[in-house]
Protein backbone atom coordinates (compact mmCIF):
# COMPACT_ATOMS: atom_id res chain seq x y z
CA UNK A 1 0.00 0.00 0.00
CA UNK A 2 2.99 2.09 0.32
CA UNK A 3 4.48 1.55 -2.38
CA UNK A 4 1.25 2.35 -4.09
CA UNK A 5 1.00 5.53 -2.74
CA UNK A 6 4.40 6.64 -3.26
CA UNK A 7 4.21 5.64 -6.91
CA UNK A 8 1.01 7.47 -7.44
CA UNK A 9 2.57 10.94 -6.31
CA UNK A 10 5.69 11.16 -8.54
CA UNK A 11 6.06 11.67 -12.05
CA UNK A 12 9.11 10.92 -14.83
CA UNK A 13 11.04 14.11 -15.44
CA UNK A 14 14.36 14.24 -18.04
CA UNK A 15 17.59 15.64 -17.08
CA UNK A 16 19.92 16.57 -19.05
CA UNK A 17 24.01 16.85 -18.52
CA UNK A 18 24.68 20.27 -16.75
CA UNK A 19 21.16 20.88 -15.83
CA UNK A 20 20.12 21.62 -12.02
CA UNK A 21 17.89 20.21 -10.39
CA UNK A 22 17.47 22.28 -7.64
CA UNK A 23 19.50 25.23 -6.05
CA UNK A 24 20.46 26.30 -2.68
CA UNK A 25 18.27 28.82 -0.94
CA UNK A 26 15.27 28.03 -2.60
CA UNK A 27 12.26 26.99 -1.04
CA UNK A 28 12.23 22.63 -1.04
CA UNK A 29 9.87 21.85 -3.79
CA UNK A 30 10.52 18.21 -4.81
CA UNK A 31 12.47 15.10 -3.97
CA UNK A 32 13.64 12.70 -6.40
CA UNK A 33 14.73 8.82 -6.95
CA UNK A 34 17.11 8.67 -9.69
CA UNK A 35 15.78 6.07 -12.63
CA UNK A 36 18.94 6.98 -14.88
CA UNK A 37 22.02 8.86 -15.05
CA UNK A 38 23.88 10.81 -12.81
CA UNK A 39 23.77 13.48 -10.29
CA UNK A 40 25.84 15.07 -7.46
CA UNK A 41 25.22 18.04 -5.15
CA UNK A 42 27.56 20.93 -6.39
CA UNK A 43 27.96 22.72 -3.33
CA UNK A 44 28.91 19.11 -1.30
CA UNK A 45 32.34 16.73 -1.16
CA UNK A 46 30.90 13.88 -2.44
CA UNK A 47 32.70 11.39 -4.01
CA UNK A 48 30.28 8.85 -5.60
CA UNK A 49 27.78 10.55 -7.81
CA UNK A 50 24.31 9.52 -6.93
CA UNK A 51 22.57 7.06 -9.35
CA UNK A 52 20.20 4.32 -10.04
CA UNK A 53 17.76 3.64 -6.79
CA UNK A 54 18.99 6.56 -5.24
CA UNK A 55 16.64 8.90 -3.27
CA UNK A 56 17.18 12.63 -3.06
CA UNK A 57 15.57 15.48 -1.15
CA UNK A 58 16.02 17.56 1.95
CA UNK A 59 13.09 16.13 3.79
CA UNK A 60 13.26 18.56 6.75
CA UNK A 61 13.04 20.81 4.41
CA UNK A 62 10.08 19.99 2.75
CA UNK A 63 8.41 19.79 5.43
CA UNK A 64 8.52 22.75 6.93
CA UNK A 65 9.31 24.65 3.69
CA UNK A 66 12.14 26.16 4.38
CA UNK A 67 15.30 26.83 1.89
CA UNK A 68 17.43 24.50 0.59
CA UNK A 69 20.80 23.69 1.86
CA UNK A 70 22.61 21.98 -1.76
CA UNK A 71 22.23 22.32 -4.91
CA UNK A 72 21.75 19.04 -7.05
CA UNK A 73 23.02 18.87 -10.81
CA UNK A 74 22.76 16.71 -13.16
CA UNK A 75 26.36 14.98 -14.47
CA UNK A 76 24.52 12.52 -17.03
CA UNK A 77 21.98 12.85 -18.83
CA UNK A 78 18.88 10.42 -17.25
CA UNK A 79 15.66 10.59 -15.14
CA UNK A 80 14.24 10.65 -12.09
CA UNK A 81 11.06 9.93 -10.42
CA UNK A 82 9.97 13.87 -9.30
CA UNK A 83 7.88 13.71 -6.02
CA UNK A 84 6.56 17.39 -5.41
CA UNK A 85 6.08 18.62 -1.54
CA UNK A 86 2.26 18.50 -1.13
CA UNK A 87 2.53 14.69 -2.27
CA UNK A 88 5.01 13.96 -0.22
CA UNK A 89 3.41 15.53 2.82
CA UNK A 90 0.06 13.89 2.41
CA UNK A 91 2.25 10.47 1.93
CA UNK A 92 4.00 11.16 5.43
CA UNK A 93 0.74 12.00 7.16
CA UNK A 94 -0.77 9.41 5.91
CA UNK A 95 2.67 6.88 6.96
CA UNK A 96 4.56 9.27 10.06
CA UNK A 97 6.52 6.34 10.51
CA UNK A 98 7.91 6.99 7.28
CA UNK A 99 9.63 9.90 7.60
CA UNK A 100 11.84 8.73 10.30
CA UNK A 101 13.44 6.64 7.45
CA UNK A 102 14.20 9.73 5.73
CA UNK A 103 14.64 12.73 8.35
CA UNK A 104 18.08 14.18 8.82
CA UNK A 105 19.09 13.09 5.60
CA UNK A 106 19.47 14.67 1.90
CA UNK A 107 19.74 11.33 0.25
CA UNK A 108 18.81 7.52 1.17
CA UNK A 109 21.12 4.66 -0.73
Amino acid sequence: LKRRMLQSIMATRTYKEGEIVWSSGRQAEIAVLVASGRFIFQNGHQIHPFQRGAFIGEIDQILDGSALTTTLRCTQSGSCYVAQRAGLRKFFEMYPGSVLLFMRRQFLE
